[in-house]
């Protein structure tokens, strides 16, 4: 019984190493930075499946086209809860050159 709990523990150990080391090799691809802005929304470019839109946001001046592919938010573009020249507080991750949306509402709330 005791070589048992041993062997057990040993295991346990093992696992528990292995798990740890695991999540280290995830850490060493660093993960895309979440950024976040408040603008005006002055276009909206929808796919023809409607599947996705790229929506252009006026912030501090620049131009910024942003990725969108929830459904919740091209439901609300479909049916103009949001709308060109509302105000946006919108989060976004820069990946393959695109930024793509992770967050997008309006400042008034929807």
């Amino acid at each position: 019984m005791p070589k048992m709990k041993t062997l057990l523990l040993a295991g346990l150990v093992g696992l528990c190493g292995a798990a740890s080391s695991a999540r280290a090799a995830d850490k060493s691809v660093a993960p895309a930075e979440v950024v976040k802005v408040v603008g005006y929304l002055i276009k909206i470019d929808t796919a023809a499946d409607g599947k996705s839109s790229v929506a252009t946001l006026l912030v501090k001046g620049k131009k910024i086209e942003i990725l969108v592919t929830d459904e919740l938010t091209l439901k609300k573009f479909k049916v103009k809860k949001i709308r060109t020249d509302d105000e946006i507080k919108c989060s976004y991750k820069d990946v393959d050159g695109k930024k793509l949306s992770v967050s997008f509402l309006r400042a008034a709330g929807c």
